[in-house]
């Protein structure tokens, strides 16, 4: 009756008879489930990952045709060792970039944010038709493999689009493309054609000190007649703008430059598959720089990060830091 009670009569026949074959009601020791693999199969998602490095588990599952899921693929990979990761995408830096860096990073880490507040970040970039956005990689562990040639290697056949860019504490310039060769005289035809309109057109609230031009060390930039260019102030006064400094970073110096936040962001936001003309190309770069421009609160934190960027780069003596 009290069986009746707490469980249904199945429940307590099952009991009964368990008892009589065993002689206690002990739980049964839990049998593994059946797994879904081979042995042959296992060997053969083992050895996918160092025959193609970048790939993803579903890739691995669709490459084999296995009847499994993405899941199953995931945990025999970690069985054997192989766990993913991101790959590293930073060259390494020589001990010139590390005094270079180090260096740059001690002289305008005491400045405050009135100081940044002043700066223009500028810089060019490349997007490419293929496929990189961020890749996966599967490897064991104390193993590394940097992708800064695979994505060389890859560019080749592929459409790609040339822009550049300014922000500041302010706000956001705009993003222009760079029809044909980047050249010096292209470059200066830029910064008359988009830098200065934009800075008018924005009215960032600059104060009357000068405005701290920032720019990478790539040899257009670094060419006579763009120095000359920014030596002449005449035609920048005429136009009731403050004088122009440049500020040039150290070799290797992109984490000390947070422009690239965003051209990382449109890199990882990238449907390939989706856009692959040139124009498709620029259409998600402005799509994704006035997404930016709808957020000044981002684009001013990043700008305000560049004291945390500095005091990065002497912790990490001159070498690379997480930004």
């Amino acid at each position: 009756m009290l069986a009746k009670v707490l469980r249904p009569p199945p429940t307590a026949k099952r009991w009964t008879r368990r008892f009589e074959e065993s002689g206690n009601l002990c739980n049964l020791a839990k049998r593994p489930r059946p797994r879904v693999t081979t042995p042959e199969e296992d060997v053969r998602i083992r050895r996918a990952p160092s025959e193609t490095r970048f790939t993803t588990a579903t890739a691995i599952r669709e490459a084999l045709n296995l009847n499994v899921s993405a899941t199953t693929v995931r945990r025999r990979l970690h069985e054997a060792g192989i766990h993913h990761r991101v790959p590293a995408t930073k060259e390494r830096l020589t001990a010139a970039h590390r005094a270079g860096r180090l260096a740059f990073a001690n002289q305008y880490v005491g400045h405050d944010l009135d100081f940044w507040s002043r700066v223009v970040f500028t810089d060019e970039k490349t997007f490419n038709s293929f496929n990189h956005g961020r890749l996966h990689v599967w490897r064991e562990n104390n193993t590394r493999y940097e992708t800064h040639n695979i994505y060389e290697e890859a560019r080749n056949g592929h459409t790609t689009c040339n822009v550049w860019g300014w922000i500041c504490r302010h706000g956001m310039g705009n993003v222009t493309k760079i029809e044909g060769k980047f050249t010096a005289a292209a470059y200066i035809d830029i910064l008359e054609k988009n830098f200065i309109p934009s800075l008018q057109e924005n009215n960032y609230p600059f104060p009357p000190d000068p405005i701290i031009f920032v720019q990478d060390r790539c040899p257009v930039h670094t060419a006579r007649i763009v120095k000359d260019w920014f030596a002449d102030q005449q035609n920048i006064q005429l136009l009731e703008l403050p004088n122009i400094q440049l500020l040039e970073l150290p070799s290797k110096g992109c984490d000390c430059n947070p422009i690239e936040h965003i051209w990382a962001n449109m890199v990882n936001t990238w449907e390939p598959e989706l856009e692959r003309t040139e124009e498709q190309l620029m259409a998600h770069t402005q799509r994704q720089w006035e997404l930016f421009r709808a957020r000044p609160q981002e684009v001013r934190n990043l700008v305000s990060s560049m004291p945390d960027r500095l005091r990065a780069v002497i912790d990490a003596e001159g070498g690379w830091t997480h930004y």
